[in-house]
């Protein structure tokens, strides 16, 4: 990705605490059992959420060089794939409702939570954080020896 289209590095930390305080909110709602009009609550929980990973997708890193570049790059196409997948699951589960009347809540549930862009940003985050953190322990390791 360009570093003109990137966010400073502040940005993924005031994104971090915007997914906190999701969380939080959420909590709140689930233990409390607030119930409003139009489900805002629950909305009130799933919009910092969004926003918050959006925050972190799209800031640099401390250190943001030209691998860091690339494995965004890489990521960004698998996160594509992942969700063209879901979404060809979910067209054919739809078929198989339509035309046969099979129908798995449970399986339906699955489809919709593997087409959000929650689930699709956080697997995004996860996977460069994850990818950062190995690779750094293996220069460290490496010039340990």
């Amino acid at each position: 990705m360009n570093k003109k289209f990137l966010l400073p590095h502040k940005w993924q930390v005031v994104g971090g605490w915007t997914i906190v305080t999701a969380i939080l909110i959420s909590i709140v709602n689930i233990v409390c059992d607030i119930n409003g009009v139009f489900h805002i609550p629950a909305l009130l929980g799933w919009i910092p959420a969004f926003l918050g990973l959006l925050l972190m997708c799209l800031s640099q890193e401390k250190v943001d060089d030209e691998y860091i570049s690339n494995l965004r790059g890489r990521l960004v196409c698998i996160i594509v794939v992942v969700a063209f997948i879901g979404k060809f699951l979910q067209y054919s589960a739809d078929l198989l409702r339509i035309c046969y009347g099979w129908y798995s809540t449970g399986i339906a549930i699955f489809l919709l939570f593997l087409n959000s862009p929650i689930f699709l940003g956080a697997i995004y985050i996860i996977t460069l954080k994850l990818t950062l953190y190995i690779i750094n322990r293996k220069v460290n390791r490496y010039a340990e020896q």
